[in-house]
């Protein structure tokens, strides 16, 4: 049960994430539901720190080149993470992915949080998806969904108690 209260990583150790570990991880997140049992979403592995620099680097110069994302620039996107799985899918396939992508992250999240890893889940990059989807080679046809740095959890930053916002409605 712990591992449903995980909370989001946002400090992750330079040390790399054992290959077995991501497969568990890319498992749990294909193996969640999908409408229709379509099982459209695309995973992308980036484990190449280079190539996440760079792609860190030109999602921030693309902010920067537009007005209503240049506020979010010096955004850290991945926050040196070692690991990001990026989830895309068709433009064709756009019906249920959104849903399908949430119910993968989740999967993708906890079972992080039972190996002992830190998931950050990254919205960001679809605000200026064009540099993400070119260096993970994506077509023109595919849609940027959402990213999860993945990492060893830094100890020295604690995340901050979470205050439970949402409402609950009991109809009897």
């Amino acid at each position: 049960m712990e591992a449903l209260y995980r909370r989001s990583c946002r400090k992750f150790e330079d040390r790399e994430v054992e290959r077995e570990k991501v497969e568990q991880i890319l498992k749990a997140g294909r193996f969640a539901p999908t409408g229709r049992n379509n099982q459209e979403l695309i995973f992308h592995v980036i484990q190449n720190k280079e190539l996440l620099q760079r792609l860190v680097k030109e999602t921030q110069e693309a902010m920067r080149k537009s007005p209503e994302h240049a506020m979010m620039a010096n955004n850290q996107i991945t926050y040196g993470a070692p690991v990001a799985i990026t989830m895309t899918c068709k433009k064709d396939m756009m019906r249920w992915a959104e849903f399908d992508c949430g119910f993968a992250s989740q999967n993708m999240l906890v079972c992080c949080e039972m190996l002992g890893l830190g998931g950050l889940p990254l919205g960001i990059m679809r605000r200026t998806p064009e540099p993400w989807l070119k260096g993970l080679g994506c077509g023109d046809d595919e849609v940027l969904l959402l990213t999860i740095a993945i990492g060893y959890k830094d100890k020295s930053e604690e995340p901050h108690e979470k205050e439970l916002k949402s409402e609950v409605v009991y109809i009897n």
